[in-house]
């Protein structure tokens, strides 16, 4: 139970700061796009930066339901190794939660700033990226304890 319950944690949890993430940047982007056109491809990249939280909660999902046999159809899971998922659903899926939601704050703000700095979009993706730092470390931390 307790494996199902981080699976599930880290895919809803990381998903849903991605999806917090991506709304909050594509909100801005939205009317950036609609004042310069030209900016579509700048903007879509920044709106996008925080959708990969989701796919690390997924990846750690996918790993935890391996690991336990529910994709084989033998599944099993001592009481150690069902906390040991536990913990790493929660790892991923908080720490992609508030990274994503952060992430798309910073994206929205580097956004806004594109039709009056365009030539500074390289600093603002930066700016965006070193916030995701913290869901890598949060990935790397759940891999850990799936595998072993």
């Amino acid at each position: 139970m307790m494996s199902v319950i981080g699976a599930g944690l880290s895919i809803g949890l990381a998903g849903a700061g991605s999806s917090i993430g991506i709304g909050t940047a594509g909100t801005k982007g939205a009317g950036v796009f609609g004042e310069n056109p030209n900016l579509f491809g700048k903007v879509l990249l920044m709106m996008l930066l925080p959708g990969s939280q989701g796919i690390y909660g997924l990846l750690i999902a996918i790993l935890i339901l391996n690991n336990m046999g529910a994709l084989t159809g033998e599944i099993s899971v001592t009481a150690i190794d069902g906390m040991k998922y536990f913990g790493a659903g929660i790892a991923m899926g908080l720490t992609g939660l508030f990274s994503g939601w952060f992430q798309g704050k910073v994206a929205a703000a580097g956004i806004a700033m594109l039709p009056r700095a365009e030539e500074l979009s390289g600093k603002f993706i930066t700016q965006a990226v070193v916030v995701e730092t913290y869901a890598i470390f949060g990935l790397l931390i759940a891999v850990l304890l799936v595998l072993l």
